[in-house]
């Protein structure tokens, strides 16, 4: 399991999203993934506590809007839910005023996520959004359906947003403006394509595997491969982080992860090789006689 955060950055005045990776857990087998997920929430928003009146987005796949993550993000008020939801969730139109005496309804009529919306043909897309009631919360909650095909049903997919579209939309507006997304500009859409950020958590999967080494991992304990994992995303986050903290690194804000990581190696590598030599002339007290062949500045230059 992993969280990340998402830190909005400017790049030739365009606002882009740095995705770092904070922390990694393994699940024992006596551990509830939901009760680690909450943890590891609550972990991260004691860092954000100092932060004045921070609004945190948590996004998540369908496996954790549900038990203990829901009342975890229930208990924050500065805490909010975009989630892909399972295609069975239960909707419900918001309750109506009748008139009627007695206790009004909690909830209104029971909506079909397939008669009931209103699609829009976007790009490949159909889409689909209105404000609900489900079982999953009490208050209402924004819900948006996609889909590539209106006739087979089991190709929808559901999302949840726990803050309205046009809340969200004020809180984003200059970055909306400025994304490079034209449905990112369509407030109603704006839910969706921050819900589409959650994606990155996989790329960060992918080049870890491939070109930080944690797929060449030789140990066995949990202990161990957790904080392996935990050690490379750190410098898996600086490589990424360093571009935008220190001007003198901004060139790399350009280039991959990788790019970063590879130059870093070549320079520590090429200080490694140049402090090993000084030492080694020092150790065995070669004099200059020996050196007559040896070009020390064409040394310097190439290990500069």
């Amino acid at each position: 399991m992993a969280l990340a955060i998402c830190v909005p950055v400017t790049v030739e005045n365009t606002t882009k999203y740095l995705t770092v990776p904070i922390r990694f857990r393994l699940r024992g087998p006596d551990e509830s993934k939901l009760a680690i997920a909450s943890e590891m929430i609550r972990e991260a928003m004691k860092s954000m506590a100092d932060i004045s009146k921070a609004k945190v987005i948590l996004l998540c796949d369908s496996w954790y809007p549900k038990g203990e993550v829901l009342e975890t993000v229930s208990s924050y008020e500065n805490l909010d839910l975009i989630a892909n939801v399972r295609s069975d969730t239960v909707v419900y139109d918001l309750p109506q005023v009748t008139g009627k005496r007695g206790r009004p309804a909690k909830k209104g009529k029971k909506l079909s996520v397939y008669d009931d919306f209103s699609f829009a043909e976007i790009g490949r897309y159909f889409i689909a959004a209105r404000t609900v009631m489900t079982n999953l919360f009490e208050n209402p909650v924004y819900m948006a359906v996609t889909t590539t095909n209106l006739d087979n049903r089991k190709g929808y997919r559901l999302f949840l947003s726990t803050i309205n579209h046009e809340k969200l939309y004020a809180m984003f507006s200059s970055a909306a403006q400025t994304l490079n997304n034209d449905s990112a500009r369509l407030s109603w859409l704006l839910p969706l394509y921050l819900y589409s950020l959650r994606w990155n958590i996989e790329v960060i999967f992918y080049e870890l595997k491939t070109f930080w080494s944690f797929g060449n991992y030789m140990l066995r304990s949990r202990n161990g491969i957790e904080n392996f994992i935990n050690i490379l995303s750190m410098t898996y986050a600086c490589a990424k982080v360093i571009p935008f903290h220190d001007e003198f690194f901004s060139g790399f804000s350009h280039f991959s992860t990788q790019t970063t990581k590879y130059a870093f190696g070549e320079a520590i590598r090429k200080e490694l090789f140049l402090a090993q030599f000084v030492d080694f002339l020092e150790t065995h007290l070669i004099s200059l006689e020996n050196l007559h062949d040896f070009d020390i500045l064409d040394f310097f230059a190439h290990s500069s």
